[in-house]
């Protein structure tokens, strides 16, 4: 799982580990009308508006950067219930769906560290639930838990090695690329 040192995400740091935002300074982004701004999950920001504005926010769940999602998940458990100021209360429903989804995505690259989370998220919901969360998780369904863990399998991803986040130099860094061989899907129930 990730670490977090500081109140900053760190993949396997400890207290003497530089925090990698320090070198990070606020930018500024005008939205004209009829704009759409995309952050990745986990990006700290605020926002003001000089004029009356109607503001509409958003999640966009995607396979490359749920690596960055499940730290952001993290820091809500670390900080509190919901410090990334938002209910997820569905998302454990939306990662099985995208689990089930993978056999129909068979010619698409993928990249480890997200893939990884996905199913760390899937497996372990329990991990994610924010401090003060009344709902408790709902186990996954036996056929994506089967499909999770030889997705896992597949990819090399074993218990001791749950610290997906420090593989590689950069933790925001989805990992290396690679795509499902056809023969695994031939298996799968």
């Amino acid at each position: 799982m990730t670490n977090i040192v500081n109140g900053t995400i760190s993949p396997a740091m400890d207290s003497q580990t530089p925090n990698p935002w320090q070198d990070y300074r606020p930018q500024v982004i005008f939205a004209n009308p009829g704009d759409v701004i995309i952050q990745p999950p986990g990006s700290w920001h605020e926002v003001y508006t000089p004029c009356e504005t109607v503001v509409m926010g958003g999640h966009i769940i995607s396979y490359e950067t749920l690596h960055l999602m499940e730290a952001s998940r993290q820091l809500d458990v670390m900080r509190g219930q919901y410090f990334t100021n938002s209910d997820h209360s569905s998302i454990d429903q939306t990662l099985e769906h995208m689990v089930t989804a993978l056999p129909s995505l068979l010619k698409r690259t993928f990249f480890r560290k997200p893939i990884a989370a996905l199913c760390s998220m899937v497996l372990h919901p329990e991990r994610y639930r924010p401090q003060g969360q009344k709902k408790r998780p709902k186990k996954p369904t036996p056929s994506v838990v089967e499909l999770a863990e030889r997705i896992e399998k597949f990819i090399y991803i074993s218990e001791d090695s749950d610290d997906f986040l420090s593989w590689g130099n950069n933790w925001m860094d989805p990992g290396t690329s690679f795509q499902f061989e056809e023969k695994f899907w031939d298996t799968v129930p």
